[in-house]
């Protein structure tokens, strides 16, 4: 056993064309909750020239490494539910051809690191997080001799709020078929007569989830994020956020808007960035504003576009 970047390596596993993957299973250090844990989101990052998927939960979990191809690398949360739209968590980066994500039983989150060619992996648990860790070494190349250095790392993309752009990796411009094909089929659909149509991804029971408007020639036009703080602002800004942490972090709004389909919600909208948060008083703390949810489009100075309910 040694360590990994703060991590506790459980076991290692290496996908290779020439030989059979064993099942590997591994559980972090602290005690595994007897309730579902809820995996809420799947991001990469870079630790040097190792590439890492970080999925993390709700709670310390079990897990299992699954010998299902030698180019994928399978990962099942024992004991879990989904926190987030299934499908693709995560596009191209690097080794890495695509991230999917779903719930493969009732009990088990199955995430799959597709990658271009068999490669060598450790499977990680965090000691001071509910996280498990596929670690790639070896998947970033090194930068030439000369080169600029690499701009700071920011959020991963797959769980990134950028304004006036993209949610994850549902962006502005795209063709409702082609969020379909990323997030699989709307939960739900709704006409909104005069700006669109909103399609939604919300898992039940806690109502969280990814939603879109799109035109009628089927374009998205609005993007939004409710109730699920695993999606985050490069400034860290995320469901749950306090009212004071969005002024600090982006100043005053242009407009605030009472929201009259959703009692004592207000909307701060910062239309020059192309992002509007909807905030609430928190569950625990009545006299404190918390964000429930966060829209992004395209920015604009003409003033509040028209919303639905």
């Amino acid at each position: 056993m040694r360590r990994l970047g703060g991590t506790r390596i459980v076991r290692v596993g290496i996908a290779a064309a020439v030989c059979a993957l064993l099942t590997i299973a591994g559980r972090p250090s602290g005690a595994v909750s007897a309730e579902p844990a809820t995996v809420t989101g799947v991001t990469t990052r870079t630790e040097g020239r190792e590439l890492q998927v970080v999925i993390r939960a709700s709670a310390p979990v079990r897990y299992q490494v699954q010998p299902v191809r030698p180019d994928w690398i399978v990962v099942d949360i024992l004991n879990a539910r989904l926190g987030l739209p299934a499908g693709t968590a995560h596009p191209a980066e690097g080794v890495i051809r695509r991230i999917r994500v779903g719930q493969f039983t009732p009990d088990v989150v199955r995430v799959v690191v597709e990658c271009a060619t068999p490669a060598r992996f450790h499977v990680v648990a965090a000691d001071d997080e509910n996280a498990v860790i596929v670690a790639i070494p070896e998947a970033v190349q090194k930068p030439a001799v000369g080169a600029p250095a690499a701009p700071p790392e920011q959020p991963g993309g797959a769980m990134l709020v950028v304004p006036g752009r993209s949610i994850g990796p549902i962006r502005l411009g795209m063709k409702v078929q082609d969020v379909v094909a990323v997030l699989g089929p709307a939960k739900e659909t709704a006409a909104r007569p005069g700006v669109g149509t909103d399609y939604t991804w919300y898992a039940a029971p806690a109502g969280s989830g990814l939603g879109v408007r799109a035109t009628d020639g089927g374009v998205v036009r609005q993007i939004w994020v409710l109730n699920d703080g695993a999606y985050r602002t490069r400034e860290g800004l995320h469901a749950g956020s306090a009212e004071a942490d969005i002024s600090a972090a982006l100043g005053a709004p242009s407009w605030t808007v009472a929201v009259t389909s959703q009692e004592k919600a207000t909307t701060l909208m910062y239309d020059a960035l192309g992002v509007w948060f909807g905030i609430r008083p928190s569950p625990t703390a009545s006299d404190r504003n918390v964000v429930f949810r966060i829209d992004v489009m395209e920015p604009s100075s003409t003033g509040p576009p028209r919303t639905g309910p």
